[in-house]
């Protein structure tokens, strides 16, 4: 019971826009949620968090290998991103949305070496960049004749057929709505197909519309219809309907989910 009194106090109003994604995969794990929640409730409305694995420990009443696993499922999914620099308290920053999750490995660094990657010259070797080869030493000792320079030509395309011009890459998107650049270019990708006058740019119907469905709270659903439409535009005009739909059911689930959180608050989590 003097345990449970420490508790710190966790304000659940801050909860109440939580993406029913996210709740639906913290409340498989209490633990998770808990820790994210504590994190939450230091970082404010900064969503930066400063605090350290033992004050984590003291704050959840949790054993560190819980605190670990829990802090490692948080970053592997793209929820918070720890930055650690010597002399300083762990800091962590926070978001409701995978910003920060990373599916491709980085690519191995380019050999300058002539050999395998992270091979290194030994000091003092020769080094011939920029000048012209030795002639060889094997075989018919027959007088060595200068590499031709090879000259790129464009690629022959049979008769009757055309290439296929690549689709142009999404243009520059707000700040807010960055995160969901990934279901936008696929949107983006169908419409230039099935509208090719559509041009190469935004147009201002569509930032309203996407500003529109940012204070409503449902970008996020509404990026997710756009990229499984042609849609010629994103306008709110034209959408508004969907809009009120969308801004329906995410108060019914932030309703439900606030309650799920409220439950998850009260129980122990040792």
């Amino acid at each position: 019971m003097a345990e449970s009194s420490k508790r710190v106090t966790i304000s659940r109003s801050r909860f109440v826009q939580v993406p029913s994604e996210f709740l639906d995969l913290l409340v498989k794990n209490k633990e998770y949620a808990w820790v994210f929640m504590v994190l939450w409730d230091k970082a404010g409305a900064s969503r930066e968090a400063w605090i350290s694995v033992a004050g984590l420990i003291d704050a959840c009443k949790m054993n560190v290998h819980t605190i670990k696993a829990a802090l490692k499922w948080l970053v592997d999914n793209g929820y918070v991103k720890r930055i650690s620099r010597p002399g300083q308290v762990t800091h962590y920053e926070l978001s409701l949305e995978r910003r920060w999750a990373i599916d491709d490995e980085p690519e191995s660094p380019i050999d300058t070496n002539g050999g395998e990657p992270g091979a290194s010259k030994s000091p003092g070797a020769p080094s011939n960049l920029g000048l012209p080869e030795a002639p060889p030493t094997w075989g018919s000792q027959e007088p060595h004749e200068p590499k031709k320079a090879i000259t790129s030509e464009p690629p022959l395309v049979p008769p009757g057929k055309r290439q296929r011009s690549k689709s142009p890459e999404l243009p520059a998107l707000p700040r807010y709505a960055e995160p969901h650049r990934e279901a936008l270019g696929a949107w983006w990708r169908s419409c230039q197909r099935k509208h090719p006058s559509k041009g190469a740019q935004l147009t201002s119907a569509d930032l309203r519309g996407l500003e529109a469905a940012n204070e409503l709270g449902v970008l996020a659903l509404f990026c997710e219809q756009a990229a499984q439409s042609t849609w010629r535009s994103l306008g709110f005009a034209g959408h508004i309907q969907l809009l009120q739909k969308l801004q329906r059911d995410q108060q019914f689930h932030s309703t439900a989910h606030k309650t799920q959180i409220k439950e998850l608050s009260d129980e122990d989590f040792y």
